[in-house]
């Protein structure tokens, strides 16, 4: 197992400490840290920085170095977490694990969405044994990147259930912890800064709404214009755009209401447990991408955590066509950048690029549609008798003092512990 996870990484650092790929992000990191570049890191949130803060102050004042660090860091990261997950006898998550990030390329060692996506994942484990202290790493992950914010839906449980309040009150008690000490060491301006960020950028052109602007560029050269814009990512401009993105606000904003009526609809049914919790969280996960503006490549480390830990925790049909599937995503998306990147963002009549990125953008839309089948599936009063998370599993027979097998059901505590 360790072989192949070495393996994957040490392509990694071949292509990002030796030859230099994609490092430009980690360079602009190291301008923020420094503060050599009014503005650089204000669209993330302060938490995301301190640990570049702590890291630049243990490496020299020179980029490669600080450059290799970053790398290392994130690969000391994922060893951490491959370890964990041998640790529990999850050796087919960690090799999930280990294929995905040799298949993710260098932006899995360049971008600072693995530790969000690490802290997502550790606390959809955490959520089957120790739930209050998943409520605080989840709310760490919120703190460093926003978005993990959503999945505190999934925390809701029945309003009577104490469990419920303890989730939810530790969820939020730590948020407010973070946000005050960035409040005391960086002012207000940095908790609003990520937000008015997002709020004014464009289509992004990786995007899933961008996919048939970007088709039709290659088809019809001079009709859409692709251009790096002052969000610090590649737009597309042209007929149709404008819509496409008023459109995506409208889902997002749609996407946010959809998640409150669920939680909801959680407190009114005391049906909490911590395998619909983790199938819930992935599909906000992946909603959150389909229905965004902006589709970095480096967005589907927020999935892999999560479905790394799914593989052990609700084993099923459903969960390994989800693995499987963001493996090939994985893929198409380095083969999108930084492989072809170029010639997408610059070559106005190259076919190639546009049709993986619509192949890699369609196969994200059927993981949604798979994921939302697979969450519908474990919840409690879906599917009496059944394992969560797989639909051929024959339950035990309640002479035998259990209504289901796996360790989905052996392992989850009682509701509210």
């Amino acid at each position: 197992m360790w072989a192949v996870w070495t393996a994957a990484h040490v392509l990694l650092v071949y292509f990002t400490v030796v030859r230099h790929w994609t490092v430009g992000d980690v360079h602009y990191y190291l301008q923020g840290v420094d503060g050599t570049s009014v503005g650089a890191m204000d669209e993330y949130p302060d938490a995301a920085v301190w640990p570049l803060r702590l890291l630049r102050l243990a490496v020299p004042d020179d980029k490669d170095v600080f450059t290799a660090a970053f790398v290392f860091s994130c690969l000391a990261l994922s060893a951490v977490f491959t370890a964990v997950l041998l640790r529990r006898g999850a050796w087919h998550s960690a090799l999930f694990w280990s294929l995905f990030v040799g298949l993710s390329g260098p932006v899995f060692v360049t971008r600072l969405d693995l530790v969000p996506g690490l802290l997502v994942g550790c606390a959809a484990g955490l959520l089957f044994t120790h739930p209050r202290v998943a409520s605080a790493v989840l709310a760490c992950a919120t703190a460093t990147k926003l978005w993990p914010g959503m999945l505190a839906a999934g925390l809701v449980g029945g309003a009577r259930n104490r469990g419920t309040w303890q989730r939810l009150v530790t969820f939020f008690v730590s948020l407010a912890v973070l946000v005050a000490v960035t409040v005391a060491t960086s002012g207000v301006d940095r908790v609003l800064s990520p937000l008015g960020y997002q709020s004014d950028r464009g289509l992004q052109v990786e995007s899933v709404a961008a996919t048939p602007f970007v088709v039709l560029s290659a088809v019809f050269p001079g009709t859409w214009s692709i251009s790096y814009a002052a969000s610090k990512s590649f737009e597309i401009t042209g007929p149709g755009v404008t819509v496409a993105t008023g459109l995506t606000t409208v889902l997002t904003v749609l996407l946010v209401l959809a998640v409150l009526a669920a939680a909801v609809a959680h407190l009114l049914r005391d049906t909490w447990t911590p395998d619909s919790a983790v199938a819930f969280s992935a599909v906000l996960v992946l909603l959150l991408i389909v229905t965004n503006k902006v589709f970095s490549p480096q967005y589907l480390i927020w999935l892999a955590p999560l479905i790394a830990v799914a593989l052990h925790r609700l084993p099923g049909r459903r969960t390994r066509f989800l693995a499987a599937g963001l493996l090939v995503l994985a893929a198409l998306t380095t083969v999108v950048y930084p492989l072809c990147y170029d010639t997408l963002v610059y070559g106005d009549t190259a076919p190639f690029p546009a049709v993986v990125l619509l192949a890699r953008n369609v196969g994200v839309v059927v993981l949604t549609v798979v994921a939302v089948r697979w969450w519908l599936a474990t919840r409690p009063w879906s599917r009496p008798g059944r394992v969560p998370g797989d639909d051929a599993v024959p339950a035990v027979s309640p002479a035998a003092g259990a209504t289901a097998t796996g360790a989905a059901a052996t392992d989850a505590p009682a509701v509210g512990a």
